[in-house]
Parts: structure tokens; sequence; C-alpha cells
């Protein structure tokens, strides 16, 4: 008898493990896929810093020619650093930052909007951003003869942080009146400051302004494609439509 309720206990208890293992299971599985393009975009920038050993160090030369992107690509059919360049960063301590910043920006961003909607504030703000930077900035800029502009037709860049500002931008935009407002107001306005007070010689101004326009860009846009989503989510189920 004793052997018998002994063994009773320990099926039961085997039985309530494997409950428990299987929940917390389906729970991981239900986290991943709701967090799916965020887990697949970290895990490429992981990839990308280990390829280029940018994970601890500067990235080389040799890689941002490589994989950066600048606007006069546009005109040499250099297309593929508007892709490349958003899954690497300038290296060391700043690609442990650029990934943190991806991982709660873009994954605040699906968490609160789904899967697409991520993938469209990031990559589609992203390449956005590229071309206005290059096409409504720099190009004119250097058209005119401005040594500034013509730095900035040729400066190189790396990193993610478009992609991320339009993440930003989209959380922002979902919240509740009248904080959308406010925080987007306040945001705007700290980029735009950066930007005016932006100091240094030709080529410092280049490295900055290279970076910081595009944040001023992409938050925005990120911040209108809010409207989108709240669009989607107001209109009434299809059962309801018929």
């Amino acid at each position: 008898m004793l052997a018998c309720s002994v063994a009773q206990n320990f099926a039961r208890l085997l039985t309530e493990c494997c409950m428990t293992n299987h929940k917390a299971w389906q729970r991981g599985n239900a986290l991943a896929h709701r967090w799916s393009f965020t887990l697949l975009l970290v895990a490429s920038l992981l990839i990308m810093a280990l390829l280029t050993r940018s994970h601890f160090a500067a990235l080389s030369q040799a890689w941002l020619q490589r994989l950066g992107f600048a606007p006069v690509d546009l005109w040499l059919a250099r297309w593929d650093g508007l892709l490349t360049s958003a899954l690497v960063t300038a290296g060391g301590l700043m690609f442990w930052q650029a990934l943190l910043f991806v991982a709660l920006t873009v994954g605040a961003a699906e968490w609160l909007a789904g899967t697409l909607a991520a993938f469209l504030a990031f990559w589609g703000v992203h390449l956005a951003t590229l071309l206005l930077e290059s096409l409504a900035i720099a190009l004119p800029m250097h058209l005119m003869h401005l040594s500034l502009g013509t730095g900035l037709f040729v400066a190189r860049d790396v990193g993610p942080s478009a992609g991320a500002f339009g993440a930003l931008g989209l959380v922002i935009g979902l919240l509740p009146r009248p904080w959308r407002w406010i925080g987007g107001g306040a945001i705007l306005a700290a980029l735009l400051a950066v930007v005016l007070t932006a100091s240094g010689t030709v080529d410092e101004l280049t490295l900055q302004l290279t970076a910081e326009l595009a944040h001023l860009i992409a938050f925005p846009l990120g911040w209108l494609s809010a409207a989108r989503v709240d669009r989607h989510r107001k209109q009434p189920p299809k059962e309801a439509l018929g």
C-alpha cells in the first residue's frame, strides 16, 4: 500500500510538472510569436556585429565602405547600402547601445501595433528617411556648392537608429490624447534642438548632422504612421459589416 501511494504521488507530481512546463512553453511560444520581427532584427544585428567584429571594436573602414550608405550611392547605383546600413553600427559600445534601443523601441511598437506595423515603422521609415535626407537635403546643398552639403552628399554612415526612431514615433503616436501630442512635440523639439545647436568644423558637422537629421526626419514619419494603425483599429470587423 505504501509503495502504491508513493507511486501515485510521484505520478501526480510528474504530471503537474509536465503541465507546468507545457504552459511555460506555450507562453514562451506566444511571446516569441508576438515579438517575431523584433527577435529577428536583434538576431540580425548580433550576427552582423559578430561577422564584422564590431561587437567589441569600432567598425573598420573596409566594412563601412562595403555596408554603409551615402547619398551619392543613389547616383552610383549602389543601392544595397540602403538595406545593409541598417544592420551594422559604428561598433564597440555604440553597438550595444543601438541594440538596446532597437529592442526597446521596435519591441514596444510590435507589442502595441503588431508585426506588420512594426516592420513598416522600422524598414519603411529607414528607407524613406535615407531617400528624403539624400534628395531633399544633401543633394540640393551639394548643388549649391556648399561645403557642408558636399560633405553630407558623400558621407557614408551605418546604423539602425532611423528605423528605431520610426518605431519610437509609432509608439508615441499610439499614446492616448493628449500624451501623443505632448510626447511627440517634446521629442521632436529635442531632436530639432540637437540639429540647430550642432557645431564644429565642416567634417565634425557632417558626422553629427548625417545622423541627427535622420533622427529628425524618422521620428515624425513614425509618429504619422500611427494614424494608419488607429484607423485599422477603428474599422468594424468583417462579420459586423455583413
